[in-house]
């Protein structure tokens, strides 16, 4: 197969040292030569640049920014410095899965297309906040590869249908053509709302007719003690969201108001982008009233109250009339077109899905060696775990530790 496509893989960071060292071994064991890792730093105070440089891999590029900066402004960071080839962006407690930048080069010479994005893989670290989510792993163990129109997609996402951008080609655990995101630029600036990935997401799909997706992932979600996320949307410790928000130099859009709902947020993105490009998002409708319908549906233990004060403030603000936007969350009907259309993704229908809910028990503590593990579980039994293998991948996992 050949390597003329060129790959870069950007990680932008900020003082996750602990987390960041298990990232970079997913991503330098990649054996895949025309490869460029950069490590964006967020002027970190902590022992990350040290954490780089112990990997003598040539194809590392340490960058820092010198100042503390915001998310958005680290992400446009790391991206000026790429100039040529596929653009992928990777949380500092994320990991690539072995053989992940094969896998994308195949399918992008094999279909032609601009983009590539992959079903989802998650591993939860044992720092997460919420304890009962701790040490779980889970990934898609569908094979195959289809061709998305982004227009279908789109509409998909924005009928809420979908609880974040996920199925969209995203520059976050998905690779875009660095000359598709330069035609999304607004003098000169990509990333324009203070929620780069579900931006990111929006605006290569508006950009791309159609693009590559792989139900088998190349990329794990991490979720850590110091994410933005768990910080957010968990009732514990909430020093990292609060950081995030002081650090933010994007408004939020003024038709909205920030709260723990996954469908707020991503729509707060599509509204920046349709702000930026009001001629390439015309044909999208957006629907304000089923958007807070259906952040009602998100609402748990820890999220109740802030949800319920956000849409009663953003009906106020838009003039709409709250009593009719609980009575339409409360309909049965759009929640079972919700869960139907999440069904519809599992077809063909055999086992879309498979986990471990206490990764702990196989020997696993990071996100290489949850990499690691999934690769094992797809090459045994085609992913399906069978209780008589847990002893053995124990043994087998332990080959990856390195003191």
């Amino acid at each position: 197969m050949s390597e003329s496509n060129k790959y870069t893989v950007i990680i932008p960071t900020r003082e996750r040292a602990e987390t960041l060292h298990y990232t970079l071994r997913t991503v330098v064991e990649q054996e895949y030569a025309n490869l460029t890792i950069i490590v964006s730093d967020n002027f970190s105070q902590d022992n990350t640049q040290e954490v780089v440089a112990s990997f003598p891999d040539p194809r590392i590029q340490y960058l820092n920014i010198g100042k503390r900066v915001s998310m958005s402004e680290n992400f446009e960071f790391g991206l000026n410095h790429v100039s040529e080839g596929f653009v992928l962006f990777l949380g500092d407690d994320d990991g690539l899965l072995p053989g992940a930048i094969q896998r994308v080069n195949k399918i992008v010479e094999e279909t032609g297309m601009r983009a590539v994005t992959s079903g989802i893989a998650q591993y939860v670290w044992p720092n997460h906040p919420d304890e009962r989510s701790r040490n779980k792993m889970s990934w898609s163990i569908r094979d195959d590869v289809e061709i998305r129109r982004s227009s279908e997609w789109m509409r998909n996402v924005l009928s809420f249908r979908s609880l974040y951008t996920f199925d969209l080609p995203g520059l976050y655990c998905g690779f875009v053509h660095i000359d598709v995101i330069g035609s999304m630029k607004k003098d000169g600036v990509f990333f324009l709302s203070q929620t780069p990935d579900a931006y990111s997401a929006f605006a290569c799909a508006v950009a791309l007719d159609t693009y590559a997706f792989s139900h088998r992932p190349f990329a794990i979600h991490g979720a850590s003690g110091r994410s933005n996320g768990a910080s957010y949307f968990h009732k514990q410790d909430k020093s990292e969201s609060k950081k995030f928000f002081q650090e933010n130099t994007i408004p939020f859009h003024p038709m909205l108001r920030v709260c723990p709902s996954y469908r707020v947020i991503a729509s707060e993105s599509f509204l920046q982008l349709r702000d930026a490009f009001p001629e390439k998002t015309s044909s999208y409708k957006f629907d304000l009233n089923a958007l807070l319908s259906a952040a009602l549906s998100e609402r748990n233990e820890y999220s109740r109250t802030a949800i319920d004060q956000a849409v009663m403030e953003m009906a106020a603000l838009n003039k709409l009339n709250v009593n009719h936007i609980y009575r339409q969350g409360r309909r049965i009907v759009p929640r079972i077109q919700r869960y139907l259309f999440e069904l519809s993704k599992l077809f063909p229908l055999r086992a879309a899905y498979s986990g471990i809910p206490d990764s702990s028990i196989i020997g696993v503590s990071n996100v290489y060696e949850a990499a690691k593990t999934m690769v094992v579980f797809w090459g045994i039994n085609d992913g399906v775990i069978i209780t008589r293998y847990r002893s053995y991948l124990k043994r087998f996992m332990s080959l990856f530790k390195k003191s």
